[in-house]
This record gives structure tokens, C-alpha cells and sequence, in this order.
């Protein structure tokens, strides 16, 4: 009776080994078991935007395998991510060829169909899938260090948490990567962020993402960068400042104040050494037969 029971342990042991393996197997979108020089290139034919991570020891790099299994299951039908065991000899010999020497990993990135450039963003599975979605943009301002006082907050579940948690006045500076005002205020953004802490928070959040498209919507969001003032988890106010350092802490300290007035552009008809005439209905007519 007990060699009865312990065959049947036993066989539930194995069946629940065998599933967990399936499962892990079935969850992984990197591409692996490649051994073939052949097999890679038309991989690298078929596909445009490819990361391999390159490895001396799968144990040694257990770390960055684990974000880099992660990275593919977030950008799953955007890019490709293939693992390649350097540990043997016909292995060795392809990753030489590769130009790739992991210590015990490096990562390299290919772009249609050529080698594009080594991956020098931060390790994790959010990096990884960042520089996936767009591998020739520029440094994600959550990675970039000048960025450190402003709070990133990923999506929209992530905003809705943070504006109800944080009991400090916050401005949210909506944006777009791609966008150039929002370039040119990031660093002014960064700064302020500086110097109000700890008494203000600076966030930001990137709605250009499909899956923020939702925010623009709720926010009414037409224009990029968009900056809006909460207190209490509700939104009280549109920055409306000067786009600098200075104009954000200003706005910060008394957010009701009313905008500053910009000085008014001098009109471009009534400067004196402007060789440009400017047509009226008056001159336009003998301004056309002096032309002729």
C-alpha cells in the first residue's frame, strides 16, 4: 500500500514539474536555440528591430535574463529579442563573428537587417522595452539622470494612485517625446523640481504611449507640453507662466496669481529700416505699377 501511494506522489510530482515547465516555456517570447550563422541572418532579414543579449553563462547573467524575458513579453509583436548561449565552442565561434564578447553578457541591437548599435540603457525590463518601442529616439528623460527630482509616472492607473496619495501641490507636465517645446522645458522642468522639494512635487508623464491615450482624452490633452496644477487629487489650474526655471517656481508658490503679461511684439509694419513693404488698401494698387 505505501509503494502504491508513493508511485502516486511521485507521479503528481512529476506532472506538476512538467507543467510548470510548460508554462515557462510557453510564457517566453525570446527567441533561443538558434546555433546556425545561416538561421540568424534570416532571422535578421525577416525581422527589423532585434536585441540579442549575448551570454558567457546563463548563471551569471540570471539577472539581466530574467528583465531581458520580461522586456519581450512587454513589447511582444513590436520587436524581437533572441538569447544567444556563447558558453560552447560553435558558439564561441559565431558570437566572434558577431564581434560580441559577453562578460558575461552584452547586449546589441540590430535595425533592418544590420547591426545598429551596443545597448547602453539601464538594465531593466522598462528600459529594455523603451528602447525596443523606439531604438533610435533619444534617452527616456526617466533614465536621464538631470531628471531625478521628477516623479515619472508611467500610465494611467499609476497617475490616478499618485494624484490620490500625494498630499503635497503637484504639476503634472504632460508631453510627448518627440516633441520640441517639450525638449527645451525639460531641463527648466528638472530644475525646478530641484529646488521646490520637498515642500512641491514635479511629475511627468508621457501620453504619447497607445496606452495613455486615455489621459489625453479625460484631460482634454491637444497640445504638447500641456501643465496642470493639483491639489488634493483634482486638478485646479493650466500652468500658464513663463516656460522657464523661474516661471514654474513662481507659478508653484502661488499658483492663482494671474500670468505674468508678455511684453507685445512690436508690429512688423512700423519698423523704420524694414525693406519689406507692407501692402495696404492704399498703396497696393500703385505699389503693383511700380513693380512693373
Amino acid at each position: 500500500m505505501k509503494v502504491k501511494y508513493w508511485c502516486i506522489f511521485a507521479l503528481l510530482c512529476a506532472l506538476h514539474l512538467h507543467s510548470a515547465a510548460a508554462k515557462t516555456n510557453a510564457k517566453s517570447t525570446v527567441v533561443e536555440g538558434i546555433t546556425d550563422m545561416k538561421d540568424l541572418k534570416k532571422l535578421f532579414r525577416t525581422k527589423n528591430n532585434v536585441l540579442v543579449l549575448f551570454v558567457s553563462s546563463q548563471k551569471e547573467a540570471h539577472s539581466t535574463l530574467n528583465a531581458f524575458r520580461d522586456a519581450a513579453e512587454i513589447i511582444k509583436g513590436q520587436g524581437t529579442m533572441v538569447l544567444l548561449d556563447c558558453s560552447n565552442g560553435e558558439m564561441k565561434k559565431m558570437c566572434k563573428k558577431l564581434k560580441a564578447q559577453p562578460s558575461p553578457y552584452t547586449l546589441k541591437h540590430y535595425k533592418d537587417g544590420d547591426f545598429h548599435k551596443d545597448y547602453d540603457r539601464q538594465l531593466t525590463a522598462t528600459s529594455m522595452a523603451n528602447f525596443m518601442r523606439d531604438p533610435t529616439g533619444d534617452l527616456p528623460w526617466e533614465e536621464d539622470p538631470v531628471g531625478v527630482d521628477v516623479v515619472h509616472v508611467p500610465d494611467a492607473v499609476a497617475l490616478g494612485k499618485f494624484l490620490k496619495k500625494e498630499v503635497r501641490p503637484i504639476l503634472v507636465m504632460f508631453y510627448a517625446p518627440w516633441c520640441g517645446f517639450c525638449k527645451t522645458l525639460k531641463p527648466e522642468f528638472s530644475g525646478a523640481a530641484t529646488e521646490l522639494k520637498p515642500k512641491y512635487v514635479l511629475a511627468a508623464i508621457d501620453v504619447n504611449r497607445p496606452e495613455n491615450s486615455i489621459i489625453r482624452k479625460q484631460y482634454n490633452i491637444t497640445g504638447f507640453p500641456t501643465l496642470l496644477y493639483y491639489e488634493n487629487g483634482r486638478m485646479k489650474h493650466t500652468f500658464d507662466g513663463e516656460n522657464n526655471k523661474a516661471g514654474i517656481v513662481a507659478f508653484m508658490k502661488n499658483p492663482a496669481a494671474p500670468p505674468p503679461t508678455k511684453p507685445k511684439e512690436p508690429d512688423w509694419a512700423s519698423e523704420p529700416s524694414s525693406e519689406i513693404v507692407h501692402l495696404g488698401s492704399a498703396n497696393f494698387e500703385p505699389a503693383l505699377k511700380d513693380e512693373k
